[in-house]
């Protein structure tokens, strides 16, 4: 197909944050979300993973914040205290907000449950 160029848009990230509502204890708690790129979840991967006793081993906590940290867009706190929030937060609600998180294992999100191809 030299000479022709695809139409890119089916396999890059989509740059538009997706709206997200967490209802937790009676309250909506809204959020806008982004997705990451591939290279983006790469990087967080490796910055969140040290060599101990001959193998890899990855801190999931710093996979998580650092995540959510990038994609997180707009949330019910102002924008530059969401790591000091995520480092905060319940682990009710943190469970809740890290099922949107890419597991850094595979194609499923951390909860276990296989992502939707688009």
């Amino acid at each position: 197909m030299e000479g022709q160029e695809q139409n890119l848009s089916r396999i890059l990230v989509k740059k538009e944050p997706k709206p997200v509502e967490i209802e937790f204890e009676g309250e909506m708690y809204k959020f806008k979300i982004r997705d990451l790129s591939w290279a983006e979840r790469n990087l967080i991967i490796s910055r969140s993973v040290s060599y101990k006793g001959g193998g890899a081993v990855i801190d999931l906590d710093a996979y998580f914040r650092q995540s959510l940290q990038e994609m997180i867009v707009e949330a019910p706190w102002p924008k530059e205290r969401t790591a000091i929030v995520l480092k905060e937060l319940g682990g009710k609600f943190g469970e809740l907000l890290q099922a949107y998180v890419p597991s850094p294992f595979g194609e499923t999100s951390s909860s276990g449950e296989e992502i939707p191809k688009k």
